[in-house]
């Protein structure tokens, strides 16, 4: 007997460890639920829904509307308001929406993980709307449903008096905060304050047709009219047109330059770079009198260069056969209130169709592009005006550094002055033909390369770097001319004997090795740069050039490349 007692309470116990382990592996906020999903996300959606069960529900009842109105559902059954705080960063704040739709506290109030006061239920909602705020994304707060019961927990009574006290705070924080808020409450409701019989399979949960009368109630808060004098815009996102300008054009995230899942070996460094969206180009036809955009960014510049290159944007429309500037936009420092905001960039254009060039920030980082236009209005996929590809690999030179518009780099002159697409992949300060930008572009699917190679770094770098990265992209790219430009002057140097010393040591050895790798290799060149005027008056900061004296730098170079790429067929 004694015997069977302890083997049963070791049973028992060990029953008790394998349930207690068990808990301790519980996923309690479900990171887990969305996590592939997260991962697939490659452009910003307008808004994410975060809520229970209604929410859930709402992306299996109707996905097609959700899907066509850029909202991505991320509601798990049964959670509450704490379960959606934790998880928040993750399902909201990485996917970097316009818009947080808040819809949360029926659980609570049934009390799913236990007690807990109204004030702590809007303590959480609160807490949720100041991390998105924080981050730039403008929170949405939703009244909870009314419900005449709670089925699954009627123990607790009539929940009705705790939905209207917390209905009421989350209307206060709406007024007091102004922000939108959508009304569902009032919008469903019957004469007792439950939910109506046609729109709920339940007391608690709607059906489709209570699905169709939130999602009008929905759209009237996030679309309200236009004031008085404003057009109506209809916004198309930049990545559904025509994205050219990328050495790799199939990045998973439209607006970044590289595939960092298909390439390794980065460094920090290149990857903040590399994230940054210079050189890319968005063209498009429209019909519409005025153009706007609407960013939403992952991060925005705090650079002191001139916002309309590093957070702005730059719009050329084709006239006569020509690129003409047609309009630009800028935003300033604070994240908050600059992240989703419309911005105008030509107005009162005459009647027909625009064929259009729009060039990204050089310096900042975008998830979403949308295009605005009035209402009723037409826009379509650009074609490509631009022949071959070429990249353009280089420091903040080719980046774009110290240029006052995003579309006055160096890569964006020479594509629209020959008519041929210079892919730039400028990378500021870390342009040093280093391995991992080796391996990458030498899968590059380009008909030439151009480097901008000796302008970072230093004699010993370019010593260390050099052969292998000419022997490396041509183990892939045979035949295929890599033409290297000579650093231009940096007018530092004309007083600072310090730099002076520097740089002639890093040109002489560049000039060295470079003699030895066009009697080495095939298919290899190097051409002369500049970027100054006779008065060597062209430079913003003794290191970059201004505007023209990068329109310098691109025409002294534009003769030199042409004649090299006939040799190839390329023109």
């Amino acid at each position: 007997m004694k015997k069977f007692v302890i083997v049963s309470l070791l049973i028992l116990s060990s029953l008790g460890l394998t349930a207690q382990n068990k808990d301790l592996n519980k996923d309690w906020a479900k990171y887990s639920r969305y996590a592939a999903a997260n991962e697939a996300v490659t452009v910003s959606p307008r808004a994410v829904l975060m809520g229970d069960s209604i929410t859930d529900n709402w992306a299996k009842l109707d996905p097609d509307w959700l899907r066509d109105h850029n909202l991505c559902g991320r509601g798990i059954s049964g959670q509450t308001t704490a379960q959606m705080l934790v998880r928040f960063r993750n399902d909201v704040l990485e996917l970097h929406p316009e818009y947080v739709i808040i819809l949360a506290g029926i659980n609570d109030i049934a009390r799913n993980n236990g007690f807990i006061k109204l004030k702590n239920v809007y303590g959480n909602i609160e807490t949720m709307t100041e991390l998105a705020a924080a981050n730039g994304i403008k929170p949405v707060l939703c009244t909870v449903l009314p419900a005449g019961e709670l089925p699954w927990r009627k123990e607790l009574g009539d929940p009705r008096p705790a939905i209207d006290s917390l209905n009421t705070m989350i209307k206060g924080l709406a007024a007091v905060k102004n922000y939108p808020l959508v009304d569902y409450h009032s919008a469903m409701k019957d004469g007792s304050d439950a939910m109506q019989a046609a729109y709920c399979r339940d007391a608690v949960h709607p059906n489709l047709e209570g699905y169709k009368a939130m999602e009008k109630v929905l759209l009237e808060a996030l679309d309200k009219p236009a004031a008085k004098g404003q057009s109506k815009l209809q916004f198309t996102e930049a990545s559904t047109l025509t994205l050219l300008g990328k050495v790799f054009p199939d990045t998973p995230k439209p607006y970044e330059r590289m595939d960092f899942k298909r390439f390794g070996g980065w460094t920090k460094k290149d990857i903040d770079l590399l994230e940054m969206s210079s050189g890319i180009i968005v063209s498009f036809k429209t019909d519409a009198p005025e153009i706007s955009v609407k960013p939403v960014f992952k991060s925005i510049s705090q650079s002191k260069s001139s916002s309309y290159a590093v957070r702005g944007f730059d719009l050329y429309i084709k006239s006569k056969g020509k690129w003409v500037w047609a309009g630009d936009c800028a935003y300033g420092t604070d994240f908050e209130k600059e992240n989703g905001k419309v911005r105008l960039l030509v107005k009162n254009m005459a009647p027909g169709v625009k064929e259009c060039l729009l060039y990204l920030p050089t310096y900042s980082k975008e998830t979403s592009v949308g295009i605005g236009i009035p209402e009723g209005c037409k826009i379509e996929k650009g074609d490509n005006p631009f022949r071959h590809r070429i990249c353009l690999h280089g420091s903040s030179f080719m980046h774009g550094a110290n240029t006052s518009r995003a579309g006055q780099t160096v890569p964006a002159f020479l594509s629209r002055a020959t008519g041929l697409e210079f892919c730039s992949l400028g990378v500021s300060g870390d342009c040093r033909m280093q391995p991992q930008f080796a391996n990458a572009l030498k899968e590059a699917d380009v008909e030439a390369f151009v480097f901008d190679a000796f302008s970072n770094g230093s004699d010993q770098t370019i010593e260390e770097n050099l052969f292998n990265f000419i022997e490396t992209i041509q183990s892939a790219k045979p035949g295929v001319p890599l033409i290297f430009m000579r650093t231009i002057r940096m007018e530092r140097r004309n007083f600072n004997t310090h730099e002076e010393e520097k740089d002639t040591r890093k040109i002489a050895k560049a000039e060295e090795l470079m003699a030895q790798a066009l009697k080495k290799y095939k298919d290899v060149y190097l051409i002369d740069s500049n970027a100054a005027d006779p008065n060597h008056d062209t430079s913003a900061d003794g290191v970059h050039p201004a505007d023209w004296g990068y329109h310098l730098w691109a025409e002294s170079v534009r003769g030199p490349i042409l004649k090299i790429l006939k040799k190839y067929g390329i023109k």
